[in-house]
């Protein structure tokens, strides 16, 4: 299974919207098609790309109506893996 743009991009914007409630307004994270996280604080930036893969889908049957939910924290995931590499590199 693998997520999709519109997913890790969505995920994004509630990160962003976390970071900039909670540390200022100076965060700026933005998903480009090819899957790039770019972020942005003050004068830093770096760019990363999101792994999309989910290796641990449930191999049980999700019900419809949980997909999206189920897909939205995997996205969150993603995102947050992906900012903490360029938090370590900062």
């Amino acid at each position: 299974m693998f997520l999709q743009v519109r997913d890790v991009r969505a995920a994004a914007e509630r990160v962003n919207a976390d970071l900039r409630r909670t540390s200022g307004p100076s965060w700026r994270l933005h998903v480009a098609n090819d899957l790039l996280l770019r972020v942005k604080h003050g004068a830093r930036q770096a760019t990363i790309h999101v792994d999309r893969h989910i290796e641990d889908w449930p191999s049980d049957h999700i019900a419809p109506d949980q997909v999206d939910s189920t897909l939205s924290g995997y996205a969150d995931e993603a995102v947050a893996r992906a900012l903490d590499e360029v938090l370590e590199g900062w």
